[in-house]
């Protein structure tokens, strides 16, 4: 961890003084492939859902404590991907994910404003900026 966070000091030392930063948790990952589950479940997607993988705590909190440790805000995202207990392979009419560990980017697109309500707190400290 330690090597980790002098790393995070070494990025976050090359941006200019007073930038704001914001660190987004990582996307859940999911334990099979959601593409190929689909196609063998055309008729019924019920069984491609909830198959995320559970991610250690410890790891979440090293990043939550590595961006605390630079000054940035940490965003924890997986909630937004996987609500509650599930892990739902479409959202709306979006598929969410286009491997195990990555989101769609017209899901990543739709995640717009909850991404801006999270950053409502660093708007607020910027002059002339959205909800500032």
């Amino acid at each position: 961890q330690a090597e980790s966070e002098a790393g995070a000091r070494r990025t976050v030392a090359r941006f200019p003084a007073g930038t704001r930063l914001v660190v987004l948790g990582d996307v859940p990952t999911l334990s099979r492939d959601p593409i190929e589950c689909l196609a063998n479940h055309l008729l019924d997607i019920a069984p491609c859902d909830g198959l995320r993988i559970p991610v250690a705590p410890h790891l979440t909190e090293t990043v939550r404590s590595m961006a605390r440790g630079v000054g940035a805000l940490y965003v924890d995202s997986s909630q937004w991907i996987c609500p509650g207990t599930r892990c739902p392979l479409i959202q709306g009419n979006l598929l969410v994910f286009r491997d195990r560990s990555h989101i769609t980017r017209p899901f990543a697109s739709s995640l717009a404003p909850k991404i801006d309500a999270a950053l409502t707190p660093v708007w607020a400290t910027l002059p002339n900026q959205p909800g500032g």
